[in-house]
Protein backbone atom coordinates (compact mmCIF):
# COMPACT_ATOMS: atom_id res chain seq x y z
CA UNK A 1 0.00 0.00 0.00
CA UNK A 2 1.45 3.48 -1.05
CA UNK A 3 1.79 6.03 2.20
CA UNK A 4 2.40 9.82 1.88
CA UNK A 5 5.51 11.00 3.15
CA UNK A 6 5.15 14.72 2.57
CA UNK A 7 5.73 16.82 5.48
CA UNK A 8 2.91 19.38 6.92
CA UNK A 9 4.21 22.89 8.10
CA UNK A 10 1.73 24.66 10.39
CA UNK A 11 1.95 28.51 10.08
CA UNK A 12 -0.33 31.32 11.18
CA UNK A 13 -0.60 34.66 9.61
CA UNK A 14 -2.61 37.16 7.22
CA UNK A 15 -3.21 36.50 3.73
CA UNK A 16 -1.63 39.71 1.90
CA UNK A 17 -1.82 38.34 -2.16
CA UNK A 18 -3.98 35.94 -3.77
CA UNK A 19 -2.97 34.88 -7.16
CA UNK A 20 -5.90 33.33 -9.50
CA UNK A 21 -4.58 30.66 -11.66
CA UNK A 22 -7.02 28.44 -13.62
CA UNK A 23 -10.46 28.48 -12.97
CA UNK A 24 -10.96 28.28 -9.20
CA UNK A 25 -7.37 27.87 -8.02
CA UNK A 26 -4.81 30.46 -6.59
CA UNK A 27 -1.75 31.29 -5.14
CA UNK A 28 -1.92 32.24 -1.70
CA UNK A 29 0.86 34.84 0.17
CA UNK A 30 1.16 35.29 3.77
CA UNK A 31 2.98 37.12 5.86
CA UNK A 32 3.55 35.06 9.45
CA UNK A 33 5.57 35.61 12.37
CA UNK A 34 8.62 33.61 11.00
CA UNK A 35 8.36 34.92 7.47
CA UNK A 36 6.62 34.97 4.19
CA UNK A 37 5.09 31.92 2.68
CA UNK A 38 3.41 31.37 -1.05
CA UNK A 39 1.15 28.28 -1.34
CA UNK A 40 -0.85 26.96 -4.22
CA UNK A 41 -4.84 26.02 -2.80
CA UNK A 42 -7.07 24.20 -5.01
CA UNK A 43 -10.28 25.23 -5.78
CA UNK A 44 -10.03 28.34 -3.26
CA UNK A 45 -11.95 30.47 -5.60
CA UNK A 46 -15.29 28.75 -4.97
CA UNK A 47 -17.07 30.40 -2.20
CA UNK A 48 -18.69 26.86 -1.00
CA UNK A 49 -15.19 25.67 -1.08
CA UNK A 50 -14.35 24.75 2.71
CA UNK A 51 -11.03 26.50 2.61
CA UNK A 52 -12.52 29.73 0.79
CA UNK A 53 -13.30 32.21 3.92
CA UNK A 54 -9.37 31.25 5.19
CA UNK A 55 -7.40 32.77 2.19
CA UNK A 56 -9.88 36.07 1.61
CA UNK A 57 -7.29 38.90 2.01
CA UNK A 58 -6.26 40.54 5.13
CA UNK A 59 -7.34 36.99 6.75
CA UNK A 60 -5.45 36.25 9.78
CA UNK A 61 -5.73 32.35 9.26
CA UNK A 62 -4.32 28.99 10.49
CA UNK A 63 -2.78 26.85 7.86
CA UNK A 64 -1.64 23.33 7.27
CA UNK A 65 0.60 22.91 4.09
CA UNK A 66 2.00 20.23 2.38
CA UNK A 67 5.53 20.46 1.70
CA UNK A 68 6.52 19.90 -2.13
CA UNK A 69 9.47 18.00 -3.34
CA UNK A 70 12.81 19.43 -4.37
CA UNK A 71 15.17 22.44 -3.43
CA UNK A 72 12.36 24.96 -3.88
CA UNK A 73 9.86 23.33 -1.30
CA UNK A 74 6.92 24.68 -3.34
CA UNK A 75 3.95 24.27 -0.27
CA UNK A 76 0.17 23.02 -1.31
CA UNK A 77 -2.84 24.05 1.01
CA UNK A 78 -4.06 21.39 2.56
CA UNK A 79 -6.58 22.98 5.14
CA UNK A 80 -6.96 26.27 6.09
CA UNK A 81 -9.12 27.98 9.10
CA UNK A 82 -9.88 31.60 9.37
CA UNK A 83 -9.16 32.91 12.95
CA UNK A 84 -10.24 36.84 12.00
CA UNK A 85 -11.79 38.25 8.85
CA UNK A 86 -11.79 41.98 8.36
CA UNK A 87 -14.74 43.46 6.25
CA UNK A 88 -15.42 46.86 4.90
CA UNK A 89 -18.47 46.28 2.27
CA UNK A 90 -20.80 48.75 4.07
CA UNK A 91 -18.23 51.84 4.99
CA UNK A 92 -16.63 53.16 2.34
CA UNK A 93 -13.35 54.51 4.59
CA UNK A 94 -12.78 51.42 6.53
CA UNK A 95 -12.80 49.71 2.84
CA UNK A 96 -10.92 52.13 1.66
CA UNK A 97 -8.17 51.79 4.41
CA UNK A 98 -8.15 47.90 3.74
CA UNK A 99 -7.56 48.61 0.29
CA UNK A 100 -4.56 51.10 1.67
CA UNK A 101 -3.14 48.15 3.68
CA UNK A 102 -3.29 45.73 1.19
CA UNK A 103 -1.46 47.03 -1.12
CA UNK A 104 0.88 48.69 1.00
CA UNK A 105 1.78 45.23 2.47
CA UNK A 106 1.59 43.29 -1.12
CA UNK A 107 4.25 45.99 -1.83
CA UNK A 108 6.48 45.70 1.41
CA UNK A 109 6.41 42.59 2.91
CA UNK A 110 9.76 41.79 1.01
CA UNK A 111 13.16 41.48 1.90
CA UNK A 112 14.62 42.05 5.22
CA UNK A 113 12.80 42.97 9.16
CA UNK A 114 9.76 40.45 8.53
CA UNK A 115 9.35 39.75 12.07
CA UNK A 116 8.83 43.79 12.92
CA UNK A 117 7.05 44.57 9.13
CA UNK A 118 4.68 40.75 10.94
CA UNK A 119 4.16 42.84 14.13
CA UNK A 120 3.47 46.15 12.63
CA UNK A 121 0.62 44.27 10.33
CA UNK A 122 -0.69 42.35 13.30
CA UNK A 123 -0.81 45.89 15.30
CA UNK A 124 -2.92 47.25 12.52
CA UNK A 125 -5.22 44.36 11.88
CA UNK A 126 -6.24 43.89 15.76
CA UNK A 127 -6.68 47.91 15.80
CA UNK A 128 -8.98 47.82 13.20
CA UNK A 129 -11.28 44.92 13.84
CA UNK A 130 -11.13 46.71 17.45
CA UNK A 131 -13.41 49.92 15.99
CA UNK A 132 -9.83 51.64 16.10
CA UNK A 133 -9.46 54.21 14.11
CA UNK A 134 -8.60 53.27 10.72
CA UNK A 135 -7.10 56.50 9.45
CA UNK A 136 -4.90 56.88 12.46
CA UNK A 137 -3.92 52.77 11.82
CA UNK A 138 -3.04 53.48 8.45
CA UNK A 139 -0.68 56.68 9.17
CA UNK A 140 0.77 54.04 11.62
CA UNK A 141 1.57 51.16 9.43
CA UNK A 142 2.80 52.94 6.55
CA UNK A 143 5.62 55.11 8.84
CA UNK A 144 6.57 51.93 11.24
CA UNK A 145 7.10 50.35 7.28
CA UNK A 146 9.23 52.93 6.46
CA UNK A 147 10.97 53.03 9.51
CA UNK A 148 11.84 49.18 9.43
CA UNK A 149 13.15 49.54 5.92
CA UNK A 150 15.43 52.27 6.75
CA UNK A 151 13.76 55.32 5.28
CA UNK A 152 12.29 56.84 8.53
CA UNK A 153 13.09 60.82 8.76
CA UNK A 154 15.13 61.70 11.66
CA UNK A 155 12.90 63.12 14.40
CA UNK A 156 15.89 63.33 17.01
CA UNK A 157 17.16 66.42 16.18
CA UNK A 158 17.89 68.73 13.12
CA UNK A 159 18.28 66.66 10.40
CA UNK A 160 21.17 68.95 8.73
CA UNK A 161 23.28 69.81 12.09
CA UNK A 162 21.49 68.16 14.64
CA UNK A 163 20.51 70.73 17.06
CA UNK A 164 17.85 69.57 19.14
CA UNK A 165 16.56 72.77 20.42
CA UNK A 166 14.65 75.77 17.93
CA UNK A 167 12.92 73.00 15.93
CA UNK A 168 10.21 74.50 13.74
CA UNK A 169 10.45 72.66 10.49
CA UNK A 170 9.62 69.06 9.41
CA UNK A 171 10.39 67.60 6.17
CA UNK A 172 9.99 63.96 4.79
CA UNK A 173 11.59 64.41 1.98
CA UNK A 174 14.76 66.65 2.83
CA UNK A 175 15.15 64.70 6.08
CA UNK A 176 13.37 64.89 8.82
CA UNK A 177 13.58 67.72 11.75
CA UNK A 178 14.89 71.42 10.92
CA UNK A 179 16.18 73.59 13.33
CA UNK A 180 15.44 77.69 12.44
CA UNK A 181 19.32 78.38 11.63
CA UNK A 182 18.52 75.30 8.92
CA UNK A 183 14.64 76.28 7.67
CA UNK A 184 15.33 77.17 3.81
CA UNK A 185 11.79 76.57 2.58
CA UNK A 186 8.76 78.45 4.49
CA UNK A 187 6.75 75.55 3.37
CA UNK A 188 8.40 73.06 5.55
CA UNK A 189 8.15 75.36 9.28
CA UNK A 190 5.48 73.57 11.58
CA UNK A 191 3.22 73.88 13.72
CA UNK A 192 4.37 72.19 17.47
CA UNK A 193 1.69 69.76 17.69
CA UNK A 194 2.78 68.44 13.58
CA UNK A 195 6.60 68.16 15.07
CA UNK A 196 5.27 66.27 17.98
CA UNK A 197 3.01 63.53 15.87
CA UNK A 198 5.59 63.48 13.25
CA UNK A 199 7.91 62.05 16.23
CA UNK A 200 5.34 60.30 17.69
CA UNK A 201 4.53 58.04 14.56
CA UNK A 202 7.76 57.39 13.56
CA UNK A 203 8.53 56.21 17.28
CA UNK A 204 5.54 54.55 18.16
CA UNK A 205 5.45 50.85 18.69
CA UNK A 206 3.15 48.33 17.95
CA UNK A 207 1.27 47.39 21.07
CA UNK A 208 0.40 51.23 21.82
CA UNK A 209 -1.41 52.35 17.96
CA UNK A 210 -4.80 51.99 19.71
CA UNK A 211 -3.47 54.89 22.27
CA UNK A 212 -3.64 57.58 20.45
CA UNK A 213 -5.61 58.81 17.65
CA UNK A 214 -5.26 62.01 15.16
CA UNK A 215 -7.44 63.95 13.69
CA UNK A 216 -8.92 63.19 10.14
CA UNK A 217 -7.17 65.93 8.43
CA UNK A 218 -3.40 65.24 10.38
CA UNK A 219 -3.83 61.26 9.46
CA UNK A 220 -4.63 62.38 5.67
CA UNK A 221 -1.66 64.79 5.74
CA UNK A 222 0.70 62.70 6.79
CA UNK A 223 -0.55 59.49 4.93
CA UNK A 224 0.05 61.91 1.46
CA UNK A 225 3.44 62.91 2.78
CA UNK A 226 4.21 59.11 3.87
CA UNK A 227 3.81 58.07 0.37
CA UNK A 228 5.75 60.84 -0.81
CA UNK A 229 8.52 59.27 0.73
CA UNK A 230 7.92 56.04 -0.23
CA UNK A 231 8.14 56.96 -3.96
CA UNK A 232 10.63 59.26 -3.86
CA UNK A 233 13.04 56.62 -1.64
CA UNK A 234 11.85 53.53 -3.83
CA UNK A 235 10.28 54.50 -6.91
CA UNK A 236 6.69 52.46 -5.22
CA UNK A 237 3.34 54.11 -5.75
CA UNK A 238 0.54 53.76 -3.68
CA UNK A 239 -2.55 53.49 -6.38
CA UNK A 240 -5.08 53.06 -3.83
CA UNK A 241 -4.43 56.72 -1.84
CA UNK A 242 -6.55 57.76 -4.23
CA UNK A 243 -9.63 56.17 -2.68
CA UNK A 244 -7.83 57.48 1.12
CA UNK A 245 -7.77 61.06 -0.08
CA UNK A 246 -11.51 60.38 -0.66
CA UNK A 247 -12.65 59.64 3.06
Amino acid sequence: MATNNKKTKNIKGYVIRISPYKETDAMVTVLAEDGLYSFGARGVKNPNQKNFSSVQTLSYSSFTLSEGEGEEKIYSLKEGICLESVDGKHDFARLAIIQFITEVSQKMSEGEGLKEKYALLRATMQGLNSGFDPLTLATLYLAGLLRVEGYAPNTGGCSVCGEKKDIIGFSMIHGGYLCRQHLENQFDKKDPRTLKIARYIFNVTPDKFVHYALEKSESLEFIRDLADLLAESTGIKLHSLLLVNKI
